[in-house]
């Protein structure tokens, strides 16, 4: 449970200035069903922290696939960036009408 709970506060909570959430919070938190379930008892406290675990490993897949996702993006638009600077050339300053030719009139 000590591992869990520091797991939890550690990805979850960068705002909670050391102090400790109770199991139950952290379940409603997650929403994470704690129906029929009684709070601080042995067996009930080890299910809520197994169902709290599970749900922070999915947690943990979307936020790793949303930032993947992120990273790909930024990967795809500075490959694009430099595909776009290939066609420019590097005495571009010397041309003084470089890149004028497609500007509409007006």
């Amino acid at each position: 449970m000590a591992s869990i709970a520091f797991e939890y506060e550690t990805l979850f909570l960068s705002h909670n200035n050391g102090y400790r959430r109770k199991l139950i919070d952290a379940c409603d938190d997650l929403l994470i069903d704690t129906n029929n379930i009684q709070p601080h008892d042995a067996v009930s406290d080890c299910e809520l922290t197994r169902r709290l675990h599970a749900q922070m490993k999915i947690e943990i897949a979307e936020l790793n696939a949303e930032q993947e996702k992120r990273q790909k993006a930024k990967r795809s638009r500075e490959t694009t960036k430099n595909k776009n600077k290939a066609y420019v050339p590097k005495n571009w300053r010397e041309y003084p009408d470089f890149g004028q030719a497609m500007r509409p009139e007006g």
